[in-house]
């Protein structure tokens, strides 16, 4: 009956080490776009993407990201501008994770 219990707490100890080794190795969930290219502006060069951002994830990375098209296009000064022009009350450096924001959607 003693090496049953031993046994027994030897297989949780081993599970839950598993457990926690999973859950510091695994990485976030991709970046998910909520209605990609909607609420489009005309009085831009570009669209709306509202994203959900997770850890990790700036500006550049998620724009980089829904713009695969248009990167040659692309600078960095304007990007930012244009999400500061979307999220007024939001510091682009400092992203809260699973918010959601507006990005720029450069078309080609």
């Amino acid at each position: 009956m003693y090496t049953f219990k031993r046994f027994s707490l030897y297989i949780f100890i081993i599970l839950l080490l598993i457990s926690i080794f999973q859950d510091i190795n695994t990485k976030p969930p991709p970046t998910t776009f909520i209605n990609n290219k909607e609420n489009i502006i005309f009085n831009h060069a570009y669209s709306i993407a509202h994203v959900k951002v997770f850890p990790g994830d700036t500006v550049l990375s998620i724009t980089e990201t829904i713009n695969q098209e248009s990167l040659a296009q692309m600078d960095l000064q304007q990007i930012l501008q244009h999400f500061e022009e979307l999220n007024p009350t939001t510091d682009p450096y400092k992203l809260q994770p699973y918010t959601v924001y507006y990005f720029p959607v450069y078309d080609p």
